[in-house]
C-alpha cells in the first residue's frame, strides 16, 4: 500500500494492483492522484509535506465529492 509514511521514508516505491506492478519509482512519481485513483479507487489530493517536501496523500471522502459535483452543476 502506498502511504504517506512510506513516501516519507522510502527512496523507491512500488504500487501494485491486481497482483501486478502498476507503477514504480520515486515517491513523487508514484504517489500521484491518478495512481491512487487507479490502484485504490480513491479520490485524493497530493500535497508536499511542509517539513520534508515529500508527498502527502489526503483522501477525499465520497460524500465530499458528491457535494462538490452538486455545487458545480447548480452554478450557472
Amino acid at each position: 500500500m502506498i502511504s504517506t509514511w512510506t513516501a516519507r521514508y522510502a527512496d523507491y516505491l512500488v504500487a501494485m494492483a491486481g497482483g501486478r506492478v502498476h507503477v514504480s519509482g520515486t515517491p513523487e512519481n508514484v504517489l500521484a492522484e491518478e495512481n491512487v485513483r487507479q490502484v485504490f479507487g480513491l479520490e485524493s489530493r497530493i500535497i508536499p509535506d511542509p517539513t520534508s517536501g515529500r508527498p502527502i496523500m489526503l483522501p477525499i471522502s465520497r460524500h465530499r465529492m458528491v457535494i462538490e459535483q452538486d455545487f458545480k452543476e447548480s452554478r450557472p
